[in-house]
């Protein structure tokens, strides 16, 4: 796999906002919040999930996280558990 150009980049850079606009209109709200670990937008949904904007090196990756899956990443920001390191503390 090739690396991404500068040209590549910038274009997937500039197509964030719009994505966020698209996003956002069809949700009727904008983000709750920025992603935490890597570039990205978060929108916290009323039923407890979450719809998620990643922004990878060459992609744009847009999902939709069940309850669980939400609740946990809500449960880990509360406590300021870093997501890098959130096994540390964990025997081996």
């Amino acid at each position: 796999m090739s690396a991404i150009s500068p040209s590549q980049l910038k274009t997937l850079t500039c197509a964030v906002p719009a994505i966020v606009d698209i996003i956002s209109g069809c949700l009727g709200f904008p983000p709750t919040r920025p992603k935490r670990v890597q570039p990205g937008f978060t929108w916290d949904l009323l039923d407890g999930k979450m719809v998620v904007l990643d922004q990878e090196d060459d992609v744009l990756i847009v999902q939709v996280w069940w309850k669980e899956m939400a609740d946990t990443e809500r449960h880990e920001i509360s406590r300021g558990i870093d997501p890098a390191h959130n096994l540390d503390d964990r025997p081996a």
